[in-house]
């Protein structure tokens, strides 16, 4: 009796946890779709860093947010991978002219949001260099039409997320409420 109780809760775990997914899928999806005087068009998200932060930043999006299918990246300059340019034409060749696409990099000035640079004359596309996950989380999900104004308040707030965390070593009776000044 106790096994099949168990199997039991763990069937009902599972089907939660598939809901809970669902959920987040769906809500994803209505974030990653923006309507654009009337019309739906398409959110694309590309992280493009020197070596395996890009990728390492979007799975860390996909662990905290769920579903991330719009957002893509490059790495650069990594062994085995195609040279940066073709990645970049290869990503640029399957997004419909009309979508919009924000482009995050490492590094202002870097060869990477150098080589971006050139695609940014294509209409709705914006480049974020310095990006951190703050930003990216909150351009991935907000399903209104981006604009240089709103997208510069989004890099404002996420700049506040960078900071030193200072805490008092001399205090010897600590409290979780202590922990984060």
């Amino acid at each position: 009796l106790g096994d099949v109780y168990k199997r039991q809760k763990y069937r009902k775990e599972k089907e939660r946890r598939k809901y809970k997914t669902e959920n987040l899928k769906v809500g994803m999806k209505i974030a990653t779709y923006i309507s654009v005087r009337g019309d739906m068009k398409m959110r694309h998200i590309l992280i493009a860093t020197h070596g395996l932060l890009a990728s390492g930043a979007r799975s860390t999006m996909e662990f905290l947010i769920g579903n991330v299918d719009n957002v893509d990246y490059i790495t650069a300059y990594v062994d085995g991978q195609k040279p940066i340019n073709e990645q970049i034409e290869e990503y640029f060749a399957k997004i419909p002219q009309e979508d919009e696409v924000v482009i995050f990099t490492d590094i202002k000035g870097g060869s990477v949001n150098q080589k971006m640079i050139p695609y940014c004359v294509r209409e709705n596309t914006f480049l974020v260099s310095g990006f951190n996950l703050a930003v990216l989380i909150e351009v991935t999900m907000t399903p209104e039409k981006l604009t240089n104004e709103f997208l510069k308040a989004k890099i404002e707030e996420a700049r506040e997320q960078l900071c030193l965390v200072e805490i008092e070593k001399n205090n010897t009776e600590e409290s979780d409420d202590d922990f984060l000044l």
